[in-house]
């Protein structure tokens, strides 16, 4: 040590130096002399989070299509069932126009046979043997003028003058042959046919009341063949009375209707249409009643309801089924996209916290070293040389 040195005792304090390194801290979220040790994040619910909502944002994008088609399934089944029910009130509308069509030019045969000159000639004549001859004659060209049954004539004492019938047919009674205006009866089964009888009075040219003809008209054979009576597979018509009586049709003639849902339509004599449980096949049918005017009838046309909603129920099962594979398709999408999103955010947590860890001990063994490092101190000449 020089003079200089003693002379002031802070001047070899002046000429000691300590090297600085100046360091950056770590952040405050990764410094651990704030927080200490990281946790570890993956086992927070911010990968969880991430994971749900990808899975909700999934499901809601697939369940519009869903609930679109099932939507779409159920207004086609509905469109499908009130059209089949308007085309079934169409064919019974169709079926009493035609009958009333065919009764109507029945009682105009009769009506315009009563004016004949044939007929009036069986009354002209004053040979009883010959007005019956002619009264026969006259009968059997009126009973191939329509669907008649038989065919009768009378006399104003209500005397029977002819008859013309087809085999085995027996005529209905004749409640009575002195009331000129026109009578409609009631349809009457006689063996396998089912009648009504028509009596319409015969009058000369002036007027007087001459007689009574008497036509029983088969009301079975006003709609036709019996083999048009059914269309499709299950599809028919029946010709009824107010009372149930079938009368004409797929069904067995002069047999009541089974099902007593279908008596209480036949009773109310009003136009329906209506989805009904029928006991006697065992399923449901699509049922339309349509009265005839004028008539104590009306037309009820039966269809399975399987057979009118083949396509709609196979078109609607579809749909669904598309529907609930987009469901699943949907869901599993959603459980894929979440699973992955969740292990990714994980396995990015996990390396953020091995990189704040890995930083961390990096600071600590950097401070341990500098702690560690020894100061340098050297002695110097007043010029700062070394000594």
């Amino acid at each position: 040590m020089n003079r200089d040195d003693a002379a002031c005792p802070h001047g070899s304090l002046k000429r000691l130096r300590k090297d600085g390194i100046h360091m950056n801290r770590l952040s405050p979220a990764t410094d651990t002399s704030l927080h200490g040790l990281p946790t570890n994040p993956a086992t927070g619910p911010r990968a969880t989070r991430v994971g749900l909502r990808t899975a909700v944002v999934v499901l809601l994008a697939t369940a519009f299509p869903v609930l679109s088609l099932f939507w779409a399934s159920s207004v086609a089944t509905g469109e499908v069932e009130d059209r089949a029910r308007a085309g079934l009130a169409a064919i019974g509308k169709a079926a009493s126009l035609q009958e009333q069509q065919a009764w109507d030019d029945a009682i105009r045969i009769v009506t315009a046979a009563a004016g004949r000159p044939g007929v009036l000639a069986s009354f002209q004549s004053h040979n009883p043997a010959d007005a019956r001859q002619i009264a026969s004659r006259s009968t059997q060209s009126i009973l191939v003028l329509g669907p008649f049954n038989d065919v009768r004539m009378y006399d104003a004492g209500g005397d029977l003058l002819a008859v013309a019938s087809l085999p085995g047919v027996t005529p209905t009674a004749v409640a009575g042959t002195d009331s000129p205006p026109a009578t409609l009866g009631d349809p009457v089964t006689t063996g396998a046919h089912i009648s009504r009888q028509v009596g319409v009075p015969i009058e000369g040219a002036q007027g007087p009341f001459l007689g009574q003809l008497v036509v029983d008209v088969d009301v079975t054979q006003l709609l036709g063949k019996p083999s048009g009576f059914a269309f499709g597979k299950t599809g028919s018509k029946v010709l009824v009375t107010s009372a149930g009586l079938m009368v004409a049709g797929s069904g067995t003639a002069g047999l009541l209707l089974e099902s007593p849902v279908d008596r209480a339509i036949a009773a109310a004599s009003r136009p329906m249409t209506a989805l009904i449980y029928s006991p006697f096949h065992g399923r449901l049918t699509l049922e339309s009643y349509e009265p005839i005017l004028g008539q104590n009838l009306g037309v009820l046309v039966q269809q399975a309801r399987s057979e009118v909603m083949a396509g709609a129920d196979h078109l609607a099962a579809l749909l669904r089924w598309v529907a609930l594979g987009l469901g699943l398709l949907g869901a599993a999408l959603a459980a894929a996209l979440a699973t992955f999103l969740s292990r990714r955010s994980r396995r990015l947590a996990a390396s953020e916290a091995r990189l704040a860890v890995s930083q961390a001990e990096a600071r600590q063994r950097l401070e341990q070293f500098l702690d560690a490092m020894p100061i340098g101190v050297f002695v110097a000449t007043p010029d700062r040389h070394p000594y």
